[in-house]
């Protein structure tokens, strides 16, 4: 199955790297894994992660304050998010997939 970040979604991703990094590059290295499992998780069970409504679903990255949100289109997975869990709640529900 194919999977897409939202333009958005790239740019969290990569500020929260970019966060980790300042604090150790071995950090970054682990947060970025954890993502990539948590992807992997994603495109091999869609349907396994939290359905939060009708067609978004919740990936909580390992070790790590931060979420993914992504739908299911068409045999396409669309990452909406990569959001850390603990600030601006739903702030990325406005995304269109």
């Amino acid at each position: 199955m194919e999977y897409f970040y939202h333009p958005a979604a790239v740019a969290e991703y990569g500020k929260a790297v970019e966060y980790y990094k300042e604090i150790s590059a071995a950090i970054a290295r682990q947060f970025v894994q954890n993502v990539e499992r948590a992807v992997s998780l994603i495109v091999d069970q869609p349907n396994a992660c939290t359905k939060i409504s009708r067609n978004v679903r919740r990936c909580i990255i390992a070790n790590f304050p931060y979420s993914i949100f992504y739908s299911e289109f068409e045999k396409r997975i669309i990452i909406v998010a990569v959001a850390h869990q603990k600030r601006r709640p739903n702030y990325w529900k406005r995304r269109k997939p």
